[in-house]
């Protein structure tokens, strides 16, 4: 008995220590510039993502062609309902963690926010095994992240919920971001581009409305072309359906080939138009 009393505060110390090493090293890990990443769906889905995040400011943003939420670097959250409303001002402080199964660094910019969210550290050669008690708005519940130690790569999250113990696991490549690939049945998106040169005016309520408005037109064109039998190629090309059994070729032209169908429907509905007013015209008279 006597020993476990001497020991105990000894193990608490320790763990302390560790945990203090880990909060010493993230604030080196966190990106210097702001960087916006997209994803868009593949094959036969229609879904569009553009997020950001900029931890020198700490102002991030996640949009899809629904609506939008971010949080601007003076620390107000907003949100864009997505119908051409002004944005909503919420009081949610407004945590990055959600953001981070599309950008993993958010992860630690959160940590970075509110140190007191780190339960437990512990180190081995290469990684750190971290438990977090996950912000209130991430609605989350505990969850442990596995970072490299080296580069503070986030490179695992898992729900620490005995009925639910979801996981994802992040691939890195040499475009500096990690890459969630389906584990355990979390969600993962197709990841088309990352943009490290993003301008701190990307940030901005006004500009992540016109995000959801592109997500918009964009998700638009794509349900039409799927619609009217085109299908993407793994190139990112617009394969036109068959007629009378031949191939139809496809617009070479980059942008151009990717929104054919709706300049082609777009068209005819001009055509109609101008037709109507012709006629109404030529009624009055």
């Amino acid at each position: 008995m006597l020993t476990f009393l001497v020991s105990a505060p000894s193990l608490a110390s320790d763990d302390a220590k560790v945990r203090g090493q880990f909060l010493a090293e993230i604030e080196s890990w966190l990106p210097t510039s702001p960087v916006v990443v997209v994803f868009e769906a593949e094959g036969g889905g229609s879904g569009r993502t553009v997020c950001g995040l900029d931890p020198l400011s700490g102002a991030w943003f996640m949009t899809t062609q629904e609506a939008g939420l971010g949080r601007t670097s003076d620390a107000r959250v907003f949100r864009i309902p997505g119908d051409g409303q002004d944005p909503i001002w919420t009081d949610d402080p407004g945590s990055p963690w959600s953001l981070g199964w599309l950008i993993p660094q958010a992860f630690i910019l959160a940590i970075a926010e509110d140190p007191a969210m780190v339960k437990h550290a512990e180190r081995d050669a290469s990684t750190w095994l971290v438990t977090c008690t996950t912000p209130s708005s991430a609605q989350l519940g505990d969850a442990i992240i596995r970072v490299e130690s080296d580069l503070g790569r986030v490179l695992s999250f898992e729900r620490l919920n005995e009925n639910d113990r979801r996981r994802l696991d992040f691939d890195w490549n040499q475009d500096g971001m990690g890459l969630a690939r389906s584990s355990s049945g979390m969600i993962t998106q197709n990841r088309k581009s990352v943009q490290w040169d993003a301008s701190v005016t990307d940030f901005t309520p006004e500009s992540v409305s016109r995000l959801v408005e592109q997500n918009r037109v964009i998700v638009s064109t794509r349900v039409q072309a799927l619609a009217s039998g085109y299908r993407e190629s793994p190139e990112g090309d617009w394969i036109s359906p068959e007629i009378d059994g031949r191939d139809v070729s496809t617009f070479s032209d980059p942008w151009t080939h990717r929104f054919r169908v709706p300049f082609i429907l777009g068209g005819i509905v001009i055509l109609v138009i101008a037709a109507a007013q012709i006629i109404r015209r030529r009624s009055a008279i």
